[in-house]
């Protein structure tokens, strides 16, 4: 399986990679960049599925224009907000998998 990964992290991009090439059936390539900058993420071969980590509400435009624009892709957006912003209702257009942090335990 081919996967695209956006981050605008480098950390996280390697820690994503090494993470996915774990498994041998998977063959990542990463872009650096907020989705939003990016241009182009079919160069040469197509992947099957897109995975953006976002830092921003803003990205959510890119996306749908990109799922619009390959609706042959899988996407999956990885948000690190819990707030109203990040919210499944915001992504539904774009018909791809949202995924936020777990809410964290009352410690009392």
């Amino acid at each position: 399986m081919k996967i695209k990964l956006i981050t605008p992290d480098p950390h996280n991009a390697k820690a994503w990679s090494d993470a996915l090439r774990v498994e041998r059936a998977f063959e990542v390539a990463s872009i650096v960049h907020a989705l939003r900058d990016v241009n182009v993420i079919v160069n040469g071969t197509r992947p099957d599925l897109v995975l953006v980590e976002t830092t921003t509400p803003q990205d959510f435009l890119a996306l749908e224009a990109l799922a619009n624009a390959h609706p042959e892709i899988d996407y999956v957006l990885v948000g690190n907000e819990l707030s109203p912003e990040f919210s499944a209702a915001q992504v539904a257009p774009a018909s791809v998998l949202l995924k936020t942090p777990p809410p964290l335990a009352d410690p009392a």
